[in-house]
């Protein structure tokens, strides 16, 4: 039996998702892009050894509803954070948390206490302002790791702690499986 489960990673748009999952499984099957809220559907990406197995999925950035499209993209946001073993919640280290943020985080505590709040892009923010961010994000008493994906900073260790989180339980996909999108719609 190995550690296998689902893990969630949710955030406004532009705090780094795409690129994590992509970091992550080491494949480019989400696209990543400055232009907010390219990410519309979920996107499954997994992670494997011999030890544990992780799919992550990728969601759109959470924003409020204007119109039917971003009705349907939170709509994948919210089922997205029902039904996993951890949810990852993304805040950028540049702009830090808003009250947004720290409501959708309460909203997420009410269902699961599996949370980790990840402050990307550490490299690029300036060092003040990312401890401003962290002590900021201390009062939400969840685990918090500051990351750099591009960096390569702590994703070792954010791994290490997903996997504490899953169960222990048969693996959920074949060993060759990467992505539940097709080819054409990767390209």
């Amino acid at each position: 039996m190995n550690k296998s489960g689902y893990v969630s990673i949710l955030g406004k748009p532009n705090t780094g998702k795409s690129t994590l999952l992509n970091k992550l499984i080491n494949e480019k099957i989400s696209i990543v892009t400055y232009k907010p809220q390219t990410t519309r559907d979920n996107i499954l990406g997994v992670l494997y050894n011999e030890e544990y197995q992780i799919g992550f999925i990728d969601t759109p950035g959470i924003h409020k509803v204007k119109d039917r499209l971003s009705k349907y993209m939170m709509s994948n946001v919210d089922a997205a954070a029902c039904d996993t073993d951890l949810i990852l919640y993304t805040v950028s280290a540049g702009k830090g948390a808003d009250e947004r943020d720290f409501r959708y985080i309460e909203k997420l505590k009410k269902n699961t206490q599996n949370i980790i709040v990840l402050l990307t892009k550490i490299d690029i923010a300036d060092k003040r302002i990312v401890a401003e961010n962290l002590k900021s994000l201390n009062d939400l008493n969840l685990e918090i790791i500051p990351i750099s994906v591009h960096k390569e900073i702590n994703l070792d260790t954010l791994v290490e702690t997903i996997v504490k989180y899953l169960p222990e339980q048969e693996n959920l996909f074949d060993e060759d499986f990467i992505t539940d999108k097709s080819c054409k719609f990767l390209c």
